[in-house]
């Protein structure tokens, strides 16, 4: 388990002997004011306060309940804080944190601390910065600010706008070396480079994004382009206008499955007159705008080549794509040997067309593959 930050101090009075009894109380971190009053303060930054909190300005006066907090501004109810000045802290009083007797969080601990006889208190928390309240009997009451909860694995940021951490080094990097290394004894296990670039031993689809195994957005640089050897999963989803990239932009799998489209309905193809009054088509199942199958019944007075319309489901290709077709002889259908051919009409819609005469009664099934072009 990772350990949490730890704290400790030992508490003085004015002639510099320990403090016995005092008490040290861990409070969340607090605001510096920069101006304002007595309801709206805009502040450094605001800490750890959260709406609902009971606080008060530096060590005495009137406790307020906060209203609501923004990355700039604390905004106090009721009457607010009066005579406030630049540095002034707001200090949280309620919400005290957990603090714990020991370094994993198995045993917690009394907050306020109370110092021992060598004027000495510890604790351990979230890793962090935090308030903390000194008074008792011989000391004069202070407050210290954001103090460091630091050596532990567990940290928290408080950050209310922009990055939540920063980590940055002050010397310029040689190209390819790396601004961050994960490592599991001593083995690098995820890494960052001077560039940015990112690099994985795996990247599991569920561990991109939720539970789902779901790809979106940039995976690399500015172009959303994956490289080198990223292993892609069974499980994996692609979202919209995934890009492969190098010299022959390919693609190597073992199968390809095309099932992520809409499923098809009868009411997305429209057949011609050819195939005969009273005519009907069936849907095969899992027919989507990339690949499916269908089957027409002919029926009244068939005539020559006749015509089945696909309206795409999912909307416009970027232009009229490639289509593959062919004949599904099943043991019902007629004239097994004349084919379907298939053209394009527009971005928008296919069309199949039967090379030959139907007979009443008869059955054609038509299977079919589309493609899209990027542009």
């Amino acid at each position: 388990m990772a350990q949490l930050g730890f704290f400790e101090i030992t508490v003085l009075d004015s002639a510099g002997a320990p403090v016995s009894g005092a008490s040290v109380e861990v409070r969340k971190q607090g605001a510096f004011i920069q101006s304002g009053g007595p309801t709206s303060f805009t502040v450094d930054d605001p800490g750890a306060l959260a709406a609902a909190d009971t606080v008060q300005v530096n060590t005495s006066g009137p406790l307020r309940s906060v209203s609501s907090v923004t990355a700039t501004n604390v905004t106090i109810g009721g009457a607010g804080f009066g005579g406030t000045a630049d540095d002034d802290r707001i200090t949280c009083t309620t919400s005290l944190p957990t603090i714990y007797n020991d370094a994993q969080g198995n045993e917690s601990k009394t907050n306020p601390l109370t110092t021992d006889s060598n004027g000495y208190a510890y604790c351990w928390a979230i890793g962090g910065k935090y308030d903390v309240l000194l008074s008792g009997a011989g000391i004069t009451t202070r407050l210290l600010s954001d103090v460091v909860f630091g050596g532990g694995e567990q940290q928290r940021s408080n950050a209310a706008a922009g990055p939540a951490w920063v980590l940055d080094t002050l010397r310029t990097l040689p190209a390819n070396d790396k601004i961050l290394s994960v490592r599991e004894a001593t083995v690098e296990k995820f890494g960052v480079d001077d560039d940015g670039d990112v690099n994985a031993n795996n990247i599991s689809a569920a561990a991109i994004s939720g539970t789902t195994g779901t790809f979106s957005g940039a995976v690399s640089g500015t172009t959303g382009t994956f490289s080198s050897t990223l292993a892609v999963t069974s499980t994996s989803t692609f979202s919209d206008n995934v890009t492969i990239s190098g010299a022959t932009k390919k693609l190597v799998a073992s199968r390809l499955e095309l099932s992520g489209g809409t499923a098809l309905v009868i009411g997305d193809f429209a057949i011609d007159a050819s195939w005969g009054a009273g005519a009907s088509i069936s849907v095969g199942t899992g027919s989507t705008d990339t690949q499916g199958s269908f089957t027409m019944t002919a029926a009244g007075t068939p005539t020559a080549n006749p015509i089945v319309d696909l309206t795409f489901k999912d909307g416009a290709f970027a232009s009229a794509p490639h289509v593959m077709v062919t004949r599904v002889v099943l043991s019902i259908d007629n004239q097994p040997t004349i084919p379907f051919t298939a053209s394009p009409s527009s971005a928008t819609q296919v069309r199949f067309q039967w090379a030959g005469t139907p007979v009443a009664g008869q059955t054609y099934t038509c299977r079919y593959w589309i493609v899209g072009d990027k542009s």
